[in-house]
């Protein structure tokens, strides 16, 4: 076992279970206070893909497809509270879903699902990686005139067939998150276009009430140090409708919503933005507010 895993006698606290199952109870809410981030990774599949198909089953050789972040560092709150789920009766308790809505997201595998609250908790899709599962190159790994002559990774997600699972979740979902690294970086593998963006709205815009874009400094080179990162004293923004800035809770890391001057934004973000509403407005059924603005600061 991994040394730093191991948890300091001067700081367990060991009298847990002694105390009221009351207290406990609130500790264990506590543990799974909401909204939530849930992410996961946009797996675009390829002919020449040599991965490991047992595993990912069917959907990896028929379409796009929803994959959990392998990664010890992955922030995502629905992992969390599987974990929670066997600590003890108590935490199982706890952490049995009460949501009005859900959205189940289908996982590689054998009846692999998961399901999150639709109403309140966030979908973060990562684009970041080619077919296969390869990262995306950068500017470094290939010549200029072969990056421009590939698509960007939002058209690839989208020219690529997907998978029955993958449409159910996203035209499902409420409130949709996008790294601002996949949508608006310097290299034309990662820039969408308004063609992009239309495309992308009618796959998403069904349900849809919240679109953010997450800046995460330790992995963003793509401007967003324009994002006016000063939060309102009182936590509030809006007119009329004045409403508390968003803080959508991860393992480990917060996601913050911050303002962004309309000037400021990319323009795939105001070209998609534009498309949700329209698209909506033409099928009679608004439910869309408007496009939010999130960073990721570790706790």
């Amino acid at each position: 076992m991994d040394s730093s895993s191991v948890v300091s006698p001067a700081t367990a606290f060991l009298y847990f279970a002694d105390l009221p199952i009351e207290l406990q109870f609130q500790v264990w809410e506590e543990c799974l206070a909401g909204p939530s981030m849930h992410i996961f990774d946009v797996r675009i599949p390829s002919s020449d893909d040599s991965g490991d198909r047992q595993r990912d089953g069917p959907r990896r050789k028929h379409g796009v497809f929803l994959d959990p972040v392998r990664s010890v560092d992955d922030p995502s709150m629905y992992k969390h509270r599987q974990a929670l789920r066997q600590t003890s009766r108590l935490a199982s308790l706890v952490s049995k879903p009460t949501w009005r809505a859900t959205n189940t997201v289908y996982l590689p595998g054998r009846r692999e699902a998961t399901a999150y609250d639709n109403d309140a908790d966030v979908l973060l899709l990562r684009l970041g990686a080619a077919p296969g599962g390869h990262a995306a190159p950068t500017g470094d790994d290939h010549p200029k005139d072969d990056l421009l002559a590939r698509p960007g990774i939002v058209g690839m997600m989208l020219d690529a067939p997907w998978t029955a699972e993958f449409a159910e979740t996203l035209r499902a979902a409420r409130r949709v998150a996008f790294r601002a690294a996949d949508v608006q970086g310097k290299t034309p593998w990662c820039v969408g276009d308004a063609f992009d963006a239309m495309r992308l709205a009618c796959c998403i815009q069904q349900d849809l009430e919240v679109l953010y874009f997450v800046h995460e400094p330790s992995v963003c080179k793509c401007g967003c140090r324009e994002w006016e990162t000063k939060r309102p004293q009182d936590n509030v923004v809006g007119g009329r409708g004045r409403r508390e800035l968003d803080v959508i809770q991860g393992m480990g890391r917060t996601y913050r919503e911050v303002r962004v001057k309309r000037k400021n934004r990319d323009r795939f973000v105001r070209y998609l933005d534009a498309a949700v509403r329209q698209q909506q407005q033409d099928t009679g059924r608004v439910t869309f507010k408007e496009v939010r603005f999130l960073v990721a600061v570790d706790d």
